[in-house]
């Protein structure tokens, strides 16, 4: 019995390399993942960090200059309320979306005025404009007492990957009305496979530039 566990551990195991690898690295039309014995080489390319340490990906994969085209990346607001509809500060109006477009435009200053780092950094060039810009795509609201105190994403990007999936084609930030957590919103990590931040305690009114 104590070599069929063995046995047992040791291929689930190495399923769960393959996996990993197979998350990490891409080898084109070959479906060997990087790691795993095949009796060929394969050449492979990183597409995704290993962990926040793994800096190397991440400068060398993205570099803007004066000619860089402009990456612009859509999001979704989704506005977590109660089942009436209230319990949100932000409301379905005109004035209250266009306070939050406002955030957006502070959101795109910051990412084309880059500023020079207080301590500098040997070998680092200095990115005046890191060419990436946020555009809301929808606002989205979503009456449910169940979520709307949520402190965390997962159970609110599950919710809208069983019920509306073609809405994680763009970024999600959530706007909740918890008001038991100790910080102001979470994020996924940009080694997330659904990336999303959550902002909690959106029953009051919030300072434009600090949200």
């Amino acid at each position: 019995m104590h070599i069929v566990k063995k046995i047992i551990f040791i291929q689930l195991l190495l399923l769960s390399t393959i996996q990993i690898a197979s998350a990490q690295y891409e080898c084109g039309n070959n479906e060997v993942p990087v790691g795993v014995s095949s009796g060929v080489t394969l050449t492979c390319s990183r597409v995704k960090p290993v962990n926040g340490d793994d800096h190397n990906l991440l400068m060398s994969s993205y570099i803007p200059d004066s000619s860089t085209a402009i990456i612009t990346i859509p999001v979704n607001i989704n506005i977590w309320r109660k089942d009436d509809g209230t319990g949100n500060y932000w409301e379905n109006t005109p004035a209250l979306r266009d306070s939050l477009r406002l955030v957006f435009q502070y959101l795109n200053r910051i990412y084309s005025q880059n500023e020079h780092a207080s301590d500098s950094i040997p070998g680092s060039a200095y990115i005046p404009d890191t060419k990436v810009r946020f555009v809301i795509d929808t606002f989205y609201y979503y009456n449910n007492s169940s979520l709307c105190y949520n402190a965390h994403f997962n159970a609110l990007m599950d919710y809208i990957e069983l019920n509306y999936p073609e809405r994680l084609k763009n970024f999600n930030y959530h706007l909740t009305i918890n008001v038991d957590s100790d910080y102001g919103g979470i994020s996924s990590g940009y080694n997330s496979s659904r990336q999303t931040i959550s902002s909690v305690r959106q029953n009051v009114p919030k300072h434009l530039w600090g949200l």
